[in-house]
């Protein structure tokens, strides 16, 4: 793995690591529509670096939901439950 995809990686996860944490204070702080914003975006940039380190980049939302289906779940790289999915609104 090239040393500057290993320094986004890493970028990517920090960033990740922060969202989590804003999304703890919000929580706390009983603003749970703002917390979710934050996991949301977690979540978002943890995906990123899962696709970065099998050598995928995607660059909008839509680009790594869907590259993280192929990739990861279609795969069964990760755990997947049609139990657990989240609904679209």
């Amino acid at each position: 793995m090239k040393d500057s995809v290993r320094k986004q990686i890493e970028a990517q996860l920090e960033v990740s690591r922060k969202r989590l944490g804003a999304a703890k204070l919000l929580f706390k702080n009983e603003m749970p529509e703002d917390a979710i914003n934050r996991i949301y975006y977690a979540l978002l940039y943890a995906a990123k670096s899962m696709l970065n380190v099998l050598g995928y980049d995607a660059k909008i939302h839509s680009g790594v939901l869907s590259e993280f289906g192929l990739r990861l779940v279609k795969e069964k790289l990760v755990l997947y439950s049609e139990k657990t999915r989240l609904k679209a609104c």
